[in-house]
């Protein structure tokens, strides 16, 4: 898959990792409200995100449907404590996970890209709605997922470096 049209590659991925390394570990803790997450819970979250997501690319190369366990992404933040990591070492899982997504993505083929799959629960787990009745697509699943990406790290950073 051509990740220039998603607008993300390993080099994009550094170039954010290392833009929010200058980030000040009081600031990136900080919570907005009691029911909104601080950048490191996000970015934990993202981090979840990715190793999830890794398991549902490779597995939808290797079944016909496109059905995936949801997972309870607010309980994962809260059992794994992010606010309490570190931060360089959060955005280090977090660029080192999504650099290797990028390879993934862009070895896998055309064909099982652009498959359709009647079977599928997308309308469950992806972050854009997905209308239902309609098949599914990995590349779809993928570029939700790089959607989902952009928006949380748009809520950690604001505007993004280029």
């Amino acid at each position: 898959m051509p990740l220039s049209r998603l607008g993300y590659n390993a080099d994009r991925i550094a170039t954010i990792a290392e833009a929010m390394f200058d980030d000040g570990e009081p600031h990136v803790s900080t919570k907005p409200s009691d029911d909104r997450w601080s950048s490191k819970e996000i970015l934990g979250h993202l981090v979840d995100s990715a190793t999830v997501n890794l398991r549902r690319f490779l597995m939808a190369q290797c079944q016909e449907k496109l059905v995936f366990e949801t997972y309870d992404h607010e309980r994962w933040v809260h059992i794994q404590h992010y606010n309490d990591s570190d931060w360089e070492e959060l955005v280090t899982l977090w660029a080192s996970l999504n650099m290797h997504l990028c390879h993934v993505v862009t070895m896998i083929s055309d064909e099982q890209l652009d498959k359709p799959r009647a079977e599928h629960n997308l309308g469950e787990i992806c972050y854009r709605d997905f209308p239902e009745g309609t098949p599914a697509t990995l590349s779809y699943l993928i570029e939700d997922y790089f959607a989902h990406l952009e928006h949380h790290m748009r809520q950690i950073m604001g505007d993004l470096p280029d």
